[in-house]
């Protein structure tokens, strides 16, 4: 028996006017291959911290990509929360992996749905960065994504990622 390879697809581009969004979050610079294993070690962490100082989770997961290549990504994994946690340390100043705050910004951002395992979001980020080129949309920030979907309810091929690159 033959099995068909799970496929992949990415909406339409849109245009969004996003509002910042106060976050949780860790940093790290880890290898390609350990970033799929950060998400169920930091979210956690990430959660216990925000309901450990009275604050609560108020959106999905993301990712903010600040490099990628080969040996090295350097990453943002973390949650929106409902408010500021004035005991959270600013990323900037915080320590690799120690949760901190952060934020999303705000303002016009590319938004391409990608529905599909995972494994496929880098053909999604491809398209996302054609149909930005063919429309003269200009990068004004690192992008990221926000898991819509939690992969252990949803079957690879219908899970939803939106990725957002922030536009001039």
């Amino acid at each position: 028996m033959t099995t068909s390879p799970q496929t992949s697809t990415a909406s339409e581009l849109e245009i969004r006017e996003l509002k910042p969004r106060t976050t949780a979050c860790v940093r790290l610079r880890i290898t390609p291959d350990e970033l799929s294993g950060a998400f169920p070690t930091h979210l956690p962490r990430i959660a216990a911290r925000v309901q450990e100082l009275g604050g609560s989770i108020a959106g999905p997961p993301y990712a903010r990509y600040f490099h990628w290549g080969w040996d090295a990504v350097e990453v943002e994994i973390g949650a929106p929360i409902a408010a500021f946690l004035p005991d959270l340390p600013e990323v900037v100043l915080a320590e690799r992996g120690e949760v901190a705050g952060s934020e999303l910004p705000g303002g016009r951002a590319a938004v391409l749905v990608h529905q599909g395992p995972y494994g496929q979001l880098g053909d999604s980020w491809g398209r996302l960065e054609e149909l930005m080129a063919e429309q003269h949309l200009l990068s004004a920030a690192c992008g990221w994504e926000h898991y819509v979907d939690d992969p252990d309810e949803v079957v690879p091929a219908e899970l939803r990622t939106e990725l957002v690159h922030p536009i001039c």
